[in-house]
């Protein structure tokens, strides 16, 4: 029935386990015949991999950078890109503006527009290859969102909040994975 509603499944283990039984859990429910997958990153090399070498052949999935470590990952790096506060703000600005309407390539042009200002051209560097290797995970955010389709896990997050609150008065509740249509 995993194909018919959304279904939650707990899985437990080291990365490399909880991996193995999510995909033994999708392929169970259809793996590429009838289930469509949306898998959300935090930018995680270990993902990406994950994705590619078993995902990504099945049609419809898509691998999705999570907006949540995306914008801070930018905030964090524009704080030691620019020469003070209104520069960062100005930047980073424009640049979540690109990023939430799927536009890499122009928030990429504008990071280089921004090389003569920057104060740290190593963290610029940084924050240009961090986009670049992310390109193909960076969907049109807003138009998601306006679909009501996932952008984040805040959900799942939450989840595994209670989980561990859980855990820690001696109650066993494993890892949440949504899995839906």
């Amino acid at each position: 029935m995993c194909g018919q509603r959304k279904v939650y499944r707990y899985l437990s283990g080291t990365a490399a386990m909880v991996l193995q039984q999510l995909y033994l859990l999708l392929v169970l429910c259809g793996g590429g015949l009838t289930a469509r997958v949306t898998l959300l990153g935090d930018g995680a090399h270990w993902i990406a991999a994950f994705f590619t070498e078993r995902l990504a052949a099945w049609s419809g999935n898509e691998l999705i950078l999570d907006w949540y470590p995306c914008r801070n990952k930018c905030y964090d790096l524009t704080s030691l890109i620019c020469r003070g506060r209104l520069a960062k703000a100005q930047l980073l600005g424009r640049l979540l503006i690109h990023l939430w309407r799927g536009q890499v390539d122009d928030a990429l042009v504008l990071l280089e527009a921004h090389r003569p200002q920057a104060k740290n051209t190593e963290k610029l560097d940084e924050l240009i290859a961090y986009l670049a290797s992310q390109r193909p995970y960076l969907p049109n955010y807003k138009e998601r969102r306006a679909q009501q389709k996932y952008i984040g896990s805040a959900h799942t997050e939450k989840g595994n909040d209670l989980i561990v609150a859980r855990q820690q008065k001696h109650q066993v509740f494993p890892l949440a994975v949504p899995i839906s249509p």
